[in-house]
């Protein structure tokens, strides 16, 4: 019913939970000192259980933790799922694996019809609406969120690793300063797919394997129906769609009409295509 109620979610880390409500959570911005709402779930009590927003909205979430990994409303879910939840207006600052909704998707988890609009900050495996999915899902989601980073930064994921992405798209700008930056994910690796998906973000770093919808593709993982149509500007290995394109990575049936602007393997769709 109430931000209360949402921080008392750490006290049954298995339950199963719903939204009554739009909850208004701008009074964590002077929780706990400064640092904010503390995120649900972290590496040693995992969040297993599942919430349903049922179609509402928590607006003006506030973290404020640069030194803490698993950082979001959600810091770690594990076989868990989240679904129909918006998130307006929020702040989340953390360190790795950090994301408006979910800090790391993990173990089977799911993500399905949910949105962030805001800005998230971290320093890798950033996303605007997921750090990073390992192994999970997400579906029929969304992110309006200006993200900022160094290395693995997207404007939805920044990383997915044996996962899949499918119906999704982000429209917030995206910059790091590190290696693999993207519009939608930063490091699709590892058999992980983005399915009927899309970027119209710009995306900046000043490092390599940047991409307008992927920055780094690798290990057999794939990108199938989608587009991009930001600006994106880097270093080495920078695409419209996908910077850096390599072992086995494969894109399909996709396009990019953004501007591309980098040094050495410079490409409208891929910078760089390896073996």
């Amino acid at each position: 019913y109430d931000v209360d109620g949402l921080q008392s979610m750490s006290a049954n880390l298995s339950a199963h939970y719903a939204l009554a409500n739009d909850i208004d959570a701008s009074e964590t911005s002077t929780w706990n000192g400064g640092k904010g709402f503390m995120p649900i779930g972290n590496i040693s009590a995992k969040f297993t259980g599942s919430l349903d927003g049922r179609g509402y909205n928590i607006s003006d979430l506030f973290i404020n933790r640069s030194n803490t990994d698993y950082v979001g409303l959600f810091g770690y879910i594990d076989g868990g799922s989240v679904s129909n939840v918006g998130l307006l207006n929020l702040s989340i600052t953390g360190k790795e694996c950090v994301g408006g909704l979910v800090g790391l998707n993990n173990g089977g988890s799911t993500v399905n019809n949910s949105y962030s609009i805001g800005y998230v900050s971290g320093t890798s495996s950033v996303g605007g609406l997921v750090g990073y999915n390992y192994c999970s899902t997400v579906n029929i989601s969304h992110a309006t969120v200006s993200v900022d980073g160094s290395n693995a930064v997207g404007g939805l994921v920044g990383v997915t690793n044996t996962s899949s992405i499918s119906n999704s798209y982000a429209t917030g700008n995206v910059s790091g300063t590190g290696t693999a930056v993207g519009g939608f994910v930063g490091y699709n690796y590892y058999y992980s797919t983005v399915n009927n998906s899309y970027a119209t973000g710009n995306v900046s770093s000043d490092s390599d394997a940047i991409g307008g919808l992927v920055g780094y593709n690798y290990y057999y993982s794939t990108v199938n129906n989608s587009y991009a149509t930001g600006y994106v500007i880097g270093g080495d290995w920078v695409g419209g769609l996908v910077g850096y394109n390599c072992f086995s990575g494969t894109v399909n049936n996709s396009y990019a009409t953004g501007n591309v602007i980098g040094g050495e393997s410079v490409g409208g769709l891929v910078g760089w295509n390896a073996y």
